[in-house]
């Protein structure tokens, strides 16, 4: 797909327990979760190291984090997990992706309102 994940068999969180198999050998497949909008900032961060290779979740990651931008408690907790890193990060990971450019630039707009991110922007 253009996002680069696949859809077939996508489950919701976590893994999933079946999955294709090798001469009969039953292997678990790993399957990327989804970004909640009401998500704890740790789990989306997690979500966002932890699959770093599919633009499309995090896209939807930092679609979430620009939405969140305005809660302060959020923002705080963002920039003590060095959250904006992550999305420079997924930035330059998906430089050719212009639906994550957009939505990244989206969530560092937002977010440099606050003075703590803008510390860390410039830092």
């Amino acid at each position: 797909s253009p996002q680069g994940h696949r859809r077939s068999g996508q489950m919701g969180c976590g893994a999933s327990t079946h999955g294709g198999s090798a001469r009969g050998v039953s292997l678990p497949v790993r399957r990327a979760p989804e970004v909640h909008p009401d998500a704890p900032v740790q789990e989306i961060l997690e979500v966002m190291r932890g699959y770093s290779q599919l633009v499309g979740l995090q896209e939807e990651a930092c679609l979430t984090l620009g939405n969140r931008a305005t809660n302060e408690e959020f923002v705080q907790k963002l920039v003590a997990e060095r959250g904006v890193e992550d999305i420079l990060t997924a930035m330059r990971n998906h430089s050719h992706h212009s639906g994550l450019q957009g939505q990244a630039c989206a969530a560092l707009y937002n977010l440099a309102g606050n003075a703590s991110v803008r510390s860390q922007l410039t830092a």
